[in-house]
């Protein structure tokens, strides 16, 4: 199977997690090939992370069990990998889903700690989608971070932008994985169509008249739309969406 073959089988599993077919979700992470035992590399860390979901769900059922412990154990690895290279927006990821397995394993402390790890170095960016895009059980610990005085300011616009109130009444479903906060434009459109095709950023400045300078605006817009940190994530996404 190619790389990005791969990658695309991640993304949709991801999706119907995300849904909550938990079952076909873990029928991927079964034949993906994948383990949280791996040596990790920066190439697949999309895909273990969408591993480590899909394995975070299946351990609730067993939270003394080895499942969130081989997770947590991968997410360790994951975060001090990204750390280590400055790559910000991994480590938020990482920290999420560390704080999501936590309380998963009804470990309440740490899982508020994790998550006010990550708010603190999100809040510099105003991550958003980090954060509303794992759903309900994520949506818990933030009413909890709020009710405990953590980054206050910025729980309130997470749980603002995922449809929560102030008050904790029962929010509105959150924005399904892929669903675009803002939607492309033509241009972003454009540029994206030759992203697809594998042309570099010089040639996109090329075919499209545009400087250099421009169009990295462009591929950073989209990504930053499409929820993702990479160029080929964001096709990926483009094609889970039709976007493509």
């Amino acid at each position: 199977m190619t790389p990005l073959r791969a990658l695309a089988m991640a993304v949709r599993a991801q999706l119907l997690l995300a849904q909550g077919n938990l079952e076909h979700a873990i029928a991927w992470a079964n034949a993906s090939g994948l383990s949280t035992e791996d040596e990790i590399s920066y190439s697949r860390e999309l895909e273990y992370l969408i591993l480590a979901r899909v394995r975070i769900e299946e351990g609730r059922t067993d939270p003394a069990g080895p499942l969130l412990h081989a997770v947590l154990s991968l997410l360790s690895r994951l975060l001090k990998d990204a750390e280590e290279k400055a790559r910000m927006g991994s480590v938020v990821e990482i920290l999420i889903l560390r704080a999501l397995a936590l309380h998963a394993r009804r470990d309440q402390s740490g899982a508020l700690t994790t998550l006010g790890r990550a708010l603190a170095l999100a809040e510099r960016e105003h991550y958003i989608r980090l954060f509303i895009d794992e759903g309900t059980p994520l949506l818990t610990l933030l009413r909890q971070a709020q009710e405990r005085g953590i980054a206050p300011d910025y729980v309130a616009i997470l749980l603002s932008a995922s449809g929560a109130t102030a008050l904790g009444l029962q929010a509105s479903p959150p924005p399904r994985l892929g669903e675009l906060v803002e939607p492309l434009t033509q241009r972003e459109r454009e540029v994206l169509q030759l992203l697809a095709s594998g042309a570099s950023n010089g040639e996109i400045a090329h075919r499209l008249v545009l400087s250099l300078g421009t169009v990295k605006k462009y591929v950073s817009n989209i990504t930053g739309k499409l929820g993702v940190q990479t160029r080929t994530q964001a096709v990926i996404r483009a094609q889970t969406l039709r976007l493509l």
